[in-house]
C-alpha cells in the first residue's frame, strides 16, 4: 500500500525515470520509483522526467523528456483514485519505551535501555566496553524546552575548555564562540533563524564561528600573505573544527544535566546574522547552539531513534547493499517515535528526500559567504 505521505509529497514535484516506460504503470510501482522526490533514478543515456499532478481527486503522471527535448510532448498516464489511497495508515513500529515525565528518568538511564531507545528493542550489539562518557553520549537528546534556572558559575568557561580540548587541523584553532545572553539580541537571531522559540528561550546561545580572520592577522603580523583562506580547504578546515570544539561542549553540558539543541538556522541569513554580531571579514557563523536546564514542566525530549548500524557502518568498503531494508525499518521505527511523544508519524525518508531537494534558501550559502569575504577557490 502506498504511503501517503509519498503520495502527497509527489505533487509537483519530479523524479528521472526512463524514456522507454510502457503506458502503464501501477501508482505504487511509480510511487516506489519516484520515492526520492527529485533523486535521480539513471538509464544512461536515456532519461526522462515524471511528474504526479492533481486534478479534481485525480493523479496524472506525466512524462516528457529532458530540458534538451521535453517541449517534444509527454506521455501522460491517468491514475484512478483507488489506486493512490490517500489515507493509507504509516505503518511504525511501537517505540519501546513509555515517555518520560520528566529529564531526571532519562538522564538516569541504564546504558542498556539507552541503547534500546536507540536503536530499538530487536538491536543485536555485542557486549560493549564500561565508558561513563559513553553513557552521557547515548543518552543524548536535543532539547528545546528551557526553563529559566541561571546556569551554575564558571559554565561558560567550562564549555569553552571543553571545545578548546578538541582535536584542530595542524592546530591552527579555526574557530571562536561567540556568547549571547542579551535577551533583546536573542530575539533579533531567532528571528533571522525561522523565529525559534528556544532560541529566545535558552540562557546561553554560542554561537561557533569559522574563524579565519585570526589566521588572516597572525599571517599579517607576521608580513606574510594568507593565501591559503582564499580556498576552500581552509573555510572546511574552520567549520570542521568548529563542529569538533562544539560537540566536546556539548558533552559538556550533557554531563552536568544541561540540555542543548543546535541551530543550522543561523544559515538562514549569514550576512544578516554576521552584522548581529560584528562579525569581521573572512569568518562565518557555522551554526548556533543553545544551552540551557530542560524545563520538567514542559514534555520531556526523549532519546530519538537512529539508522540501524548497519546503514551507516562500513567495513573494508563501502556498501549500501542493505539500504534499502534499513531505511524502510527506520521509517517505521521513528513513526513509532513520534507517535509516543505526540507527534504526527511523518515518513523519514520521505522527509530527507524533500530536504536535499530543495534548500528553502541556502543554496545562495556560498553567494553569502563571497559576500562576507570568504574564499571558494
Amino acid at each position: 500500500m502506498v504511503r501517503p505521505q509519498a503520495a502527497h509529497g509527489l505533487l509537483g514535484r519530479y523524479c528521472l525515470l526512463p524514456l522507454n516506460m510502457a503506458e502503464t504503470i501501477t501508482t505504487e510501482a511509480f510511487l516506489r520509483k519516484c520515492r526520492g522526490l527529485g533523486s535521480p533514478v539513471e538509464t544512461h543515456p536515456f532519461r526522462a522526467a515524471a511528474r504526479v499532478r492533481s486534478t479534481r481527486g485525480r493523479y496524472t503522471c506525466a512524462f516528457a523528456g529532458t530540458r534538451r527535448n521535453r517541449t517534444r510532448g509527454a506521455r501522460r498516464i491517468r491514475l484512478s483514485d483507488q489506486d493512490l489511497p490517500m489515507n493509507a495508515p504509516l505503518r511504525a513500529s511501537p517505540y519501546p519505551a513509555t515517555p518520560p515525565v520528566h529529564p531526571d528518568e532519562v538522564s538516569n538511564l541504564p546504558r542498556e535501555e539507552a541503547l534500546r531507545r536507540r536503536y530499538g528493542p530487536e538491536a543485536a550489539l555485542p557486549p560493549m566496553p564500561a565508558s561513563p562518557i559513553v553513557d552521557t553520549l547515548l543518552r543524548h537528546r536535543s532539547v528545546r524546552a528551557f526553563s529559566d534556572q541561571f546556569l551554575p558559575d564558571g559554565t561558560l568557561e567550562m564549555l569553552v575548555a571543553a571545545g578548546q580540548s578538541a582535536a584542530s587541523s595542524s592546530n591552527v584553532q579555526a574557530w571562536s564562540v561567540i556568547a549571547v545572553r542579551d535577551p533583546a539580541r536573542k530575539v533579533r537571531l531567532s528571528v533571522l533563524a525561522g523565529n525559534q522559540e528556544h532560541i529566545r528561550r535558552c540562557p546561553l546561545l554560542l554561537l561557533w564561528v569559522a574563524d579565519l580572520a585570526r589566521l588572516d592577522r597572525i599571517a599579517a603580523s607576521r608580513d606574510i600573505e594568507p593565501h591559503g583562506t582564499r580556498y576552500l580547504e581552509m573555510l572546511l578546515v574552520g567549520v570542521i573544527d568548529a563542529a569538533l570544539a562544539a560537540q566536546n561542549a556539548v558533552l559538556a553540558a550533557e554531563s552536568i544535566g544541561l540540555g542543548t539543541v543546535y541551530i543550522g538556522a543561523m544559515r538562514n541569513e549569514p550576512e544578516q546574522v554576521a552584522a548581529e554580531v560584528g562579525l569581521p571579514d573572512d569568518a562565518m557563523i557555522a551554526f548556533g547552539l543553545c544551552v540551557g536546564f530542560e524545563d520538567p514542566s514542559a514534555p520531556t525530549a526523549d532519546i530519538k531513534p537512529r539508522l540501524p548500524q548497519r546503514a551507516v557502518l562500513h567495513h573494508e568498503q563501502y556498501s549500501a547493499q542493505s539500504e534499502p531494508a534499513d531505511v524502510s525499518a527506520y521509517d517505521q521505527t521513528i513513526a513509532g517515535f513520534q507517535a509516543s511523544q505526540g507527534m504526527r508519524a511523518a515518513d523519514w525518508s520521505l522527509q530527507t528526500a524533500r530536504r536535499v531537494h530543495e534548500l528553502r534558501g541556502r543554496e545562495r550559502l556560498s553567494e553569502a559567504l563571497r559576500a562576507l569575504g570568504l574564499g571558494m577557490r
